[in-house]
């Protein structure tokens, strides 16, 4: 006779695990931040994807931190009663709260790929890591940490957190700062029905009829390319630029792209249309410098 075997679930075991092996002392109680991605994002177990799901914790939610954030950049935080860590990637500090990095003065500086070969982004600091991606010369990096003995640097590049040999790197200064990257209207149409402003994330640009070409505004990799046709953004596209900025292209008819792709300035993304909480054909476009969202107009060419 065959027996049912029961056990501890799993993912219990990994929530609980994770929640005792990372949950680190609490140095960052009154800080609250805020859930800026437009899908909402999980509350996970422990500190990674690998961890369970808890929830899904909608855009706009307002989170409390319970710790220090984890040299990898998830947060231990409160949702509904639960604890668990959230990404934060994907959130930003309520008000002017203290930035969420270490107190270190080396942290958050900005530099630049020195070599003419590029440099490799390696899962952690050291030569056997293993490589996540290779970085062009001349591309800029904000270092968000060091280790101990400061030959690795710990950034971020195209949706991607690693390390690179800091020999590698030259320091900027506000004198040999290049300008922001340079980016070009997604769409022909100049019109504007919607500015940036509160509630408003991005601006909206007319496009009179659907099926109209809309393209990358700047080069970079697919962050995301999808979306719900029924609801909020509908299908829509997001670039991360490697550089601390992304765009958003949103409403769109059509998607032309998938998640993880390099594309180039100009590069067709799909067509305009009205999928989505749209009221007609438009596209809704959004900048965004650190995860938070300013107002694209200020970063476009003159119409």
């Amino acid at each position: 006779m065959n027996r049912r075997r029961s056990g501890f679930p799993l993912s219990l075991f990994l929530t609980a695990l994770g929640l005792v092996l990372f949950h680190r002392p609490v140095t960052a109680q009154g800080q609250v931040v805020v859930v800026t991605d437009p899908e909402g994002i999980h509350l996970r177990g422990g500190p990674g994807t690998r961890f369970a799901s808890l929830a899904v914790i909608p855009v706009g939610t307002e989170l409390p931190l319970l710790g220090e954030r984890t040299s990898d950049g998830w947060l231990p935080a409160a949702y509904q009663g639960q604890r668990g860590f959230v990404f934060d990637q994907f959130v930003r500090l309520r008000g002017a709260a203290p930035a969420l990095t270490s107190s270190s003065d080396t942290h958050g500086s900005l530099e630049q790929v020195a070599s003419p070969e590029g440099v490799n982004l390696r899962a952690g600091p050291g030569l056997d890591e293993r490589i996540l991606a290779v970085i062009p010369p001349d591309t800029r990096l904000t270092t968000e940490d060091h280790s101990a003995d400061n030959q690795w640097a710990r950034v971020r590049y195209a949706g991607q957190i690693g390390w690179v040999a800091h020999q590698y790197l030259t320091p900027l200064n506000a004198d040999t700062v290049p300008p922001p990257t340079r980016f070009i209207w997604p769409v022909a149409s100049r019109l504007i029905t919607s500015t940036f402003g509160p509630g408003q994330l991005g601006i909206d640009i007319d496009q009179f009829q659907g099926g109209q070409p809309v393209v990358a505004a700047a080069a970079g990799r697919i962050s995301f390319a999808g979306g719900d046709p029924c609801c909020s953004y509908g299908l829509y596209v997001m670039i991360d630029h490697g550089d601390g900025t992304a765009t958003l292209y949103a409403h769109l008819q059509a998607i032309d792209v998938q998640t993880g792709q390099l594309v180039t300035q100009g590069q067709l993304l799909g067509k305009s249309g009205s999928t989505g909480r749209s009221t007609g054909p438009h596209l809704h476009f959004e900048i965004r410098v650190g995860g938070v969202p300013v107002n694209p107009l200020f970063y476009l060419p003159p119409s």
